[in-house]
């Protein structure tokens, strides 16, 4: 009879354990993804184009239980992702907007104008290119004082036609 009773009692403290870690876990990890936020970094998996939307931003402003049902949806990604996702954009905003510059797409028609030509071509740029693309659009950032989307498109620009100008002949 004893030994039944401390088996009983052995499953009904395994059960309140697990119940309480069940509670308890979720909350613990929560809280540890928004110390991780609140220290520069950011939920795993956004998808910044998704996020910076225009429809997105509207229905962060109306409505956050619609902006993660929307995110959820339109990304595909599990809903506790897309929640953290929609969170951060409604705590963090300005570093959510920081983003913005990665994501604008210039128009071919206007990617000529605004190229600056004499850093495109100089020579210390010429070394990076095409191998070290990234490395180029930062020094083509640096001296043109351009927006990075700016420098991204000078510099992909330059690496497409020189692609043509080889494959012409």
């Amino acid at each position: 009879m004893d030994g039944l009773f401390i088996l009983i009692v052995a499953a009904v403290v395994i059960a309140v354990l697990g119940l309480v870690v069940s509670m308890v876990l979720p909350r613990w990890q929560e809280r540890q993804e928004r110390k991780k936020w609140a220290a520069g970094g950011t939920p795993d998996n956004i998808n910044w184009t998704l996020l910076l939307s225009p429809g997105m931003q509207t229905l962060l402003a109306d409505s956050k239980q619609d902006a993660i049902v929307s995110y959820w949806k339109q990304s595909k990604l599990d809903l506790k992702t897309a929640q953290n996702a929609i969170e951060f954009a409604s705590l963090y905003p300005d570093r959510v907007a920081a983003h913005q510059d990665r994501f604008i797409i210039i128009e071919p028609s206007q990617v000529k104008k605004m190229i600056n030509w004499d850093i495109l071509y100089s020579p210390e740029l010429q070394v990076l290119l095409p191998s070290h693309k990234d490395e180029a659009i930062n020094l083509y950032q640096q001296r043109s004082k351009a927006p990075l989307s700016q420098a991204r498109a000078a510099v992909e620009h330059y690496i497409a036609t020189q692609n043509r100008e080889q494959k012409g002949s």
